[in-house]
C-alpha cells in the first residue's frame, strides 16, 4: 500500500490543500482524520507515514495540534485521533 513519500515541501503543499478543503467554517482548524483520509487516499501512503509526517510538522512549528473533540465523539474512536508515541490524543489541527 505504501509508496515513496513526497519531499517535505511537497507534503506541506498536499496537506495544506486537504486542510483548506476540510477547514471548519469560521474556525482556522480542521479534524485531523479528514485530512489524513484525503492525503492517504490520494498518495496511497500508510496512515503511519501520514501521522509521522504530521508530528514532524508539529515539532517544527508548522501545525498546531489540539486535544479537544466534538461532544459527539466522546466514544473516542481511536482512528479519528492522531496518537503520539507518548499516548497523547490529538483531534484538531491548525496550519500556520
Amino acid at each position: 500500500m505504501s509508496k515513496k513519500l513526497p519531499t517535505y515541501t511537497e507534503m506541506i503543499v498536499i496537506i495544506r490543500k486537504a486542510y483548506n478543503t476540510h477547514k471548519l467554517i469560521f474556525m482556522n482548524r480542521c479534524e485531523i482524520y479528514k485530512v489524513r483520509k484525503e492525503v492517504i487516499d490520494n498518495l496511497r501512503i500508510s496512515e503511519d507515514s501520514f501521522n509521522d509526517f504530521l508530528v514532524l510538522l508539529w515539532r517544527n512549528g508548522r501545525v498546531r495540534l489540539e486535544m479537544g473533540a466534538p461532544i459527539y465523539s466522546i466514544s473516542r474512536n481511536r482512528s479519528d485521533y492522531l496518537i503520539t508515541s507518548t499516548g497523547t490524543h490529538f483531534y484538531y489541527m491548525e496550519m500556520h
